[in-house]
Parts: C-alpha cells; structure tokens; sequence
C-alpha cells in the first residue's frame, strides 16, 4: 500500500468511525438521563467551581454544560478572599491570584446565567428536562480571609447577588434560578469579629439569602477527641468544651450560618470532606456541624436547616490526590449521607433535618462522555497529540476534530502509532471535538485563560460543504430566527449534536418549524452549518 492509499484508507476509517458512532444511536432515544437521587436532595450532585478566571466565555460554557447535565439544586462558585482595589471592592481569583471587581464578577456569572437559562429552556420545550418544577441556586462566593474582610465588603458582595438576581428578574423570568451571596467562612482565616462585621454588611442588603459553606474547625468533637467519639456519643455539659479554632465559639458558628447575625436564615452548605476513621465513626466535620446545631437547641434557639452538603473528592482528583490522615476526598454521595447520619443521631431528634443539595467543587473543567460520541467544547489548553493517550480517561478510544478546509475529520486513536493519527495538532482550546467512548468516564483539565468563543457580529468564512464553528452570534430562540440570522441563501442546514440523545437535531431551510429537530441556537454551542458555496456568515 503506497503512501496515498494509506492516507486515504485512514480518512476512511475515520469517516466510518466517527459517522458509525454519530448515526447508529439515531433510533436509540435518549441515553444515559441522570436520575434523581430520591426527594432529598432533588436530583444529582452539582458541580461547584474554584473560579479560575472572570473570561466570560469560560463562564456560559459552564452554563451550557449545567443545563445539559440537568443540573438543579445548588452550586457554589468560588472567587476567593476579599479585595479592595482602585476604589472597588472585589475578590483575590482564587485560581490565578488576579484582582477582579464586583462588576466584573457579575458580568461573568450573567454569562453562566445566559448559557443555563437558554439551554435548559431548549431541553424544556422539547419535554427532556427531566426536572422542570426544580430551581436552581448560584451562590457566589467569597470568605472571611484575609484583611479586607469588613462590613463595606459584605454589603458589596450582597449587593452584586441583588443585581444578579435582578438580571434573571428582568431577563429570563420563567427562569427558575435564584442568586445568593456565600462565604467560606472558616474559624482559621480569620476573627469572629471580622466574620461577623462582613456578615452584618451582607445583611444590609435585604431579601438576598447568605449561604455559608465553611467549616467549623477546632469545634467539639475535634480531632484529639475524635479518635475517642462512638457515634451515639453527647456532647460534654453546657459551658465545657463548645469552643472552636481562633477563639471561635459554637455560639459564633451558629450565628454566622443559620442564625445568620438577623439576616436571612438560608441554611449552612458545610464542609464535609474528612472521611470517618472506620465504619463506626462518623465523618468528624459532619459531627461538628451536628453538635453545633445541638448547642442551638440546648441554649433554646431552633435546629440548623442544612442546605446541603459541600465535598471536594473532584477537587481532590484534580491535583492528584488531597493526603490528609483521614483523606479529605468524600464523595458527594459519601459527605451528604455521612451529614444526614449525624444530624439523625441525637436520639430524640433535636437536629433531625434533611438536606437538600449535594455539591462537590472542582479546581478543573470537566465533562463526563457517554458511551458513545460526546461533542465538548474545549475550554482547557491545548494538549499535543502524543499526550492524549496519558491525558484522557481509559474508556475514551478516540477523538475527533472537524476540519472545514479539508471537509473532513483529524483523528486520535488510542493505541495507533503517532504516524497513524492525522490530529497531529492535538485538542485545542476554543475549538469542538467529538470524544468516542467505550462507557462513561470523567474528564477533567486545567482550564485555559486564553479561552474565547468568536465575538458578537464576527464574520465566519464557509466553504462549500459542512463548516463546524463555535456559534458566537446571539441567542436564536425559534427555528424562524435560525432562518432570518443565518439568511445567506447557501446555508441550506444545521446541525448540533446532542449528546443525551445520541443524534443530530436539524434545521433544513425551507422545512416547516414541525419538521426541525434543532428549535434554537445557543452562543457558545458547536455547530455543522451546511452550505451550497463558499461565502460569509456574520453571527449577529
């Protein structure tokens, strides 16, 4: 076989692959629909962020995704400790140490609000939104380190919550999403005094909900006690052993995190990260939490109403591994039922309560595949090719890479030789791929700060055949608006690659709306957009 028959022969196998695992699916239904998890929490768990960056284009992408794995409940995303700069209060980015203001931070998470809204109204109208009555919650959050923790700083942070929940207001107000301030509020960072003065300045804002999803660090039982705690174990009497880390109190805890110093009392999303010395111990940090709502009720103040549960076990794969004795690497799962365990063994039921969300926080991007073809935009950097293989969980076999120029598509196969393989470019950042898997496997990668999508009005240069872009144009809600934004007559098609459903929903020019599969386009979403000729697309 010469040189030519060999590269045409591997065009082949790709073409036949990746259509084979595109099409075969078509008359499947959908595939691989998250269930829920019981009436507490509603569905299952979310995926909160240690925000890398304030890039508004790495913000909708998360939103898309949200939607189309369903997500409700609650999520936190994580800026960092307290700022003041140039006159604005702000965050220190916890991902890259970078000052970013209130304003930027609510143009960033108005982007996550656009990509939700939309996408999640798309899988609605079509009746695949498994959850259609459920809310979603966004905590933005900050916490009480550093030394710009200060009333004027709560009242900023409460302040950008009331804003955005006022965006969702105005623009999505079917939406169900509700926008709430957090903290990490963690007795080691810093003094109750201070905590408590941030606190009093989020509270002056009213009507905005401040969730606390710290710890509770040095409290009873702590970790010098722990190793002697059964779990039908008391806490000590009144006045004896209920204090935590740096002065903090139970008393302190209990303020701050439902009491919430006369705010609203949202309910604390606790840290529940250590795991339990053995089967018959509890996890120590959701002990803590549990006495903390028992001094409560014993000094005569209600019962802590939990939100949910925070765990960091994808926070823990990301950096290879959190190695701490016990590990702090609890899954979702684990850290919520390890909490309602606690909170369900004082014997007469004095802080009995259920939880409503898990959340687990992640320093990565990341995506799940089904088996099958999952398309992601990527918002990581750029991978050589010859890392894939050591990049990219075991059940993927294969990747994909739409070239427009070439009309056709650049492959990875995992276990070919280099010299096989025409992605010789690797993954690259801002562009789709389409990853082929043999079942369902977590990927995961730093995000990039150069990511971007195109800009608004951008001209996009087709040639004739099928051209995949990232849509960087607005919103087009109904197949109508597809046809009036994509007007030059050549366009005779589009396609968007649904991975839940394992097809392609279309849009043919000139078909009824009835017939379209494809309803709407979303910025910051992947398309094939067909064409008769070469010309020019602008995405308004």
């Amino acid at each position: 076989m010469n040189n030519a028959q060999s590269h045409a022969w591997r065009n082949t196998l790709a073409w036949a692959t990746a259509l084979l695992i595109m099409w075969t699916a078509v008359g499947v239904g959908l595939l691989g629909q998250p269930e829920r998890a019981g009436a507490d929490p509603a569905a299952d768990p979310t995926t909160s962020r240690y925000v890398p960056n304030t890039t508004q284009g790495w913000f909708l992408e998360q939103g898309l995704y949200a939607a189309d794995e369903w997500t409700v409940g609650g999520l936190v995303f994580a800026f960092g400790r307290p700022d003041y700069q140039s006159g604005s209060y702000g965050t220190r980015i916890i991902g890259s140490n970078e000052f970013a203001n209130v304003a930027d931070m609510r143009v960033a998470v108005s982007w996550f609000i656009d990509g939700y809204s939309n996408r999640r109204e798309q899988w609605e109208r079509v009746g695949l939104f498994p959850f259609p009555n459920d809310y979603l919650t966004i905590v933005i959050g900050t916490s009480n380190d550093g030394p710009t923790v200060s009333y004027a700083h709560g009242q900023a942070w409460a302040q950008s919550a009331q804003a955005l929940q006022s965006y969702v207001n105005a623009y999505y107000p079917n939406a169900k999403i509700r926008v709430s301030g957090g903290v990490d509020l963690e007795p080691g960072f810093g003094t109750y005094s201070d905590a408590y003065n941030w606190v009093l300045g989020y509270n002056s804002v009213p009507n905005r909900p401040l969730y606390n999803f710290g710890s509770a660090d040095g409290c009873w039982p702590s970790q010098f006690d722990y190793a002697n705690v059964p779990v039908e174990a008391q806490p000590p009497p009144l006045g004896i052993g209920w204090v935590c880390d740096n002065g903090w109190t139970h008393d302190n805890i209990d303020t701050l995190s439902f009491q919430n110093a006369a705010g609203m009392a949202a309910g604390p999303l606790p840290e529940i990260y250590r795991q339990p010395l053995s089967s018959s111990y509890l996890s120590q940090n959701a002990w803590q939490w549990a006495k903390v709502s028992l001094w409560a009720v014993l000094f005569g103040r209600p019962r802590i109403q939990f939100a949910g549960s925070l765990s960091q076990s994808g926070a823990c794969a990301d950096v290879g591994g959190c190695s701490y004795s016990p590990p702090t690497d609890l899954s979702p799962q684990a850290a919520f039922a390890q909490l309602y365990a606690a909170l369900y063994s004082d014997p007469v039921g004095r802080t009995a309560w259920t939880p409503n969300w898990w959340t687990d926080i992640r320093w990565h991007d990341n995506f799940d595949t089904k088996a099958g073809a999952t398309e992601h935009v990527w918002t990581g950097s750029t991978v050589p090719m010859n890392q894939l293989a050591g990049k990219l969980p075991a059940a993927v076999s294969a990747v994909f890479g739409w070239n427009n120029a070439t009309q056709q598509f650049n492959f990875w196969y995992r276990g070919f030789p280099d010299s096989f393989q025409t992605l010789t470019a690797g993954i690259q950042t801002s562009k789709a791929y389409m990853f082929q898997a043999t079942g369902a496997s977590d990927i995961h990668f730093p995000p990039s700060p150069s990511f971007a999508i195109p800009a608004q009005n951008s001209a996009f240069a087709i040639v004739a055949g099928a051209n995949q872009t990232v849509w960087g144009g607005s919103n087009l809600a109904t197949p109508s608006d597809i046809n009036n934004v994509l007007s030059n007559p050549s366009v005779t098609a589009v396609f968007w690659w649904d991975n839940s459903g394992q097809q392609f929903r279309f849009w043919y020019r000139g078909f009824p709306d009835s017939f379209q599969t494809l309803k709407s386009m979303q910025k910051g979403a992947s398309y094939f957009i067909q064409s008769s000729a070469v010309g020019t697309i602008f995405m308004n």
